[in-house]
């Protein structure tokens, strides 16, 4: 059996531009429009596992929850592709990006879950400069600071933002970033950043989404 993500090389480092239609910007609890049902769900803490029921095909699901099953889920088709779907979990219902043409229901295969190893992630040890890809192709310098700002540059796309070591989700923190001149839908993008052995050689995952589009980031 395999499972999905627990090794990725650095070519493995992807954007997904989502359609998606009437989302909103924001991870907070506030604009929370939940579209799908997550029948069995996964148990707290970051886990991946199979999954049934997402409309695109969507065969497996890294989940990362606090002790209340509040948190985010990626689906993937198989372990050496790009993110299909980001989820905002809260509880047993979901908001996926991009929208559903109608409510979904969901299960995870429990059997299937394993623990996917994270790494307490803090804004100190988070710091230093990385490199990622935008869209693929295009090369972004990022460097995070001990406050936990983060500023990137390269060929004319720009990223600043912060993290937040208040998130109480399962091995990562969060994540506000502002794109601008990139070759992805540019604006606010509310989202989170972990640590993981499993993404090896990369040091830093970042995932988010605008309601708009969705990154799915290795950082090196």
């Amino acid at each position: 059996m395999r499972f999905p993500r627990l090794t990725l090389a650095a070519s493995a480092v992807t954007t997904l531009i989502l359609s998606l239609m009437g989302c909103s910007s924001n991870d907070s609890a506030g604009d929370f429009s939940a579209n799908t049902t997550i029948a069995t769900k996964a148990a707290p803490g970051a886990s991946t596992a199979y999954l049934v029921g997402d409309p695109d095909g969507g065969a497996y699901a890294e989940s990362f929850l606090d002790a209340n099953g509040d948190g985010f889920m990626l689906a993937y088709a198989d372990d050496a592709k790009a993110t299909l779907a980001y989820y905002r979990v809260r509880g047993s219902t979901a908001e996926r990006m991009p929208r559903p043409a109608s409510p979904i229901t969901l299960s995870i295969a429990a059997a299937s879950a394993v623990s996917l190893p994270t790494t307490a992630l803090t804004l100190a040890n988070a710091a230093g400069t990385y490199r990622t890809l935008v869209n693929g192709t295009q090369a972004l310098v990022i460097t995070i600071d001990s406050a936990g700002n983060l500023v990137g540059s390269g060929s004319g796309c720009g990223v600043n933002g912060t993290l937040n070591d208040k998130s109480v989700v399962a091995g990562a923190i969060a994540v506000t970033l502002n794109l601008t001149g990139c070759p992805i839908p540019n604006g606010q993008y509310q989202g989170f950043a972990l640590r993981s052995p499993a993404l090896a050689p990369a040091v830093l995952k970042v995932v988010g989404q605008n309601g708009v589009s969705a990154i799915d980031w290795l950082l090196l």
